[in-house]
């Protein structure tokens, strides 16, 4: 009989925890080989600390309510492992075999597909048997190997609805108020979400009139000279713009001097930054929105495809945990597009780790600032909800009403 653990890791997305119900339904529905199901408190700290708690009698109705929660029902941390700190991987080791933990599922991104990896040190240091799953999570997109993450779909329809419903308010209001909205996205090195914000664009009139990715470096005097045109031209102009744009010698625009455990710079500002460089230099009236964690939280949003690929690889993990498997992860591999098909393959967690997956060349325009028809049909699939709401195109695009 196997006992098992899950933990989640990194940053939150609408549907982790759809993840997280899924693999404790499967496992329960294989109690002849699965003993214990349990969860870590905050990730990789919980099984360093020894913060477990024995969830294998969750009941249908807490992993329904599971799935509706937003955020990460057990907690979640940025913590970088280090190859040669074995003091903490001796404490990993105590709290496994306190427990005869011989499994481990860690549910994170590009970062935690590094601790997953890593966490392959117990059997080599100790000489103890242990599975390690990771499991595909993030609303940036950028895991490779994989079509899509969970967690980006609804992610990005919360971005194109957000972006769609304050363009609709600016133009309210542009003759005799703001004149320019700006819209900060998440994003630190591939613009995948920061894209989501024009998958319904058709015209050049649609929003956002701008979008700045951060695989395309920014000019600022030729940024200036876009919003000039737009708002001589209709009136207002609307910008969504990535957290991580990068000036011409690769620096970001919005640079910190704080990093998390990772490295990682830390990021944000670049709206307000760009609000002032436009009032600033053209005098029109700037206003900054700032979606924050609210991108990331929004499960009163997510996508039913979101839902079923964030329940398929917490489903497949455990398959492959009784297969046997170990140091890999489920990913998602397209079969069609319209409509949607799937299937899930297993990926080494070595080829994934703190690999990021970039916007290709052939989904930018060649002009900077919009994305091709081509990434429009790659997103359509995964902002599509017909229980949005009742006026809906074919696309998912809200119909509203509006004079000629």
């Amino acid at each position: 009989m196997l006992n098992i653990i899950y933990a989640q890791s990194g940053g939150m997305t609408p549907v982790i925890n759809n993840t997280a119900a899924s693999l404790i339904r499967t496992a329960q529905k294989h109690s002849d080989r699965i003993n214990k199901i349990y969860a870590a408190k905050n990730g990789i700290i919980g099984l360093i600390e020894n913060r477990i708690i024995d969830i294998t009698n969750l009941s249908e109705k807490d992993l329904s309510l599971i799935e509706n929660t937003p955020g990460g029902i057990f907690g979640s941390c940025r913590y970088k492992l280090k190859e040669d700190d074995y003091e903490i991987y001796e404490k990993i080791y105590h709290t496994l075999k306190e427990k005869n933990i011989k499994c481990i599922f860690y549910n994170g991104g590009n970062d935690s597909a590094d601790t997953s990896n890593k966490l392959s040190k117990i059997k080599e240091y100790f000489d103890y048997d242990l599975i390690c799953i990771g499991i595909p999570k993030t609303i940036d997109n950028d895991l490779p190997f994989t079509d899509v993450c969970p967690g980006f779909p609804s992610s990005a329809k919360y971005i194109a609805i957000s972006m769609l419903e304050s363009s609709t308010d600016l133009k309210s209001m542009y003759l005799t108020s703001t004149n320019v909205v700006i819209m900060e996205i998440m994003g630190r090195h591939a613009g995948w979400l920061t894209a989501a914000s024009s998958v319904w664009k058709k015209k050049e009139k649609d929003s956002p009139h701008i979008c700045l990715l951060p695989e395309v470096k920014f000019d600022k005097d030729k940024f200036l000279e876009l919003v000039k045109y737009f708002k001589n031209k209709y009136g207002y102009c609307t910008i969504a713009v990535s957290e991580g744009i990068k000036d011409s010698n690769g620096n970001f625009v919005a640079n910190s001097k704080s990093v998390d455990s990772f490295g990682h710079k830390q990021l944000g500002g670049i709206g307000f930054q760009l609000s002032n460089l436009i009032t600033n230099s053209l005098k029109y009236k700037c206003h900054c929105i700032v979606p924050d964690y609210l991108q990331r939280s929004c499960t009163h949003i997510a996508t039913p495809i979101d839902i079923e690929l964030a329940k398929a690889v917490g489903e497949k993990a455990v398959i492959y945990a009784l297969d046997g498997k170990t140091n890999i992860m489920p990913m998602i591999k397209k079969i069609n597009t319209n409509p949607y098909k799937y299937e899930i393959i297993d990926i080494e967690l070595s080829k994934i780790a703190n690999i990021e997956k970039k916007l290709p060349n052939n989904y930018i325009n060649k002009n900077g600032y919009e994305i091709t028809t081509e990434c429009k049909n790659y997103l359509k699939p995964f902002v599509l909800d017909n229980n949005f709401s009742l006026y809906q195109d074919d696309d998912g695009k809200p119909i509203y009403f509006e004079f000629d």
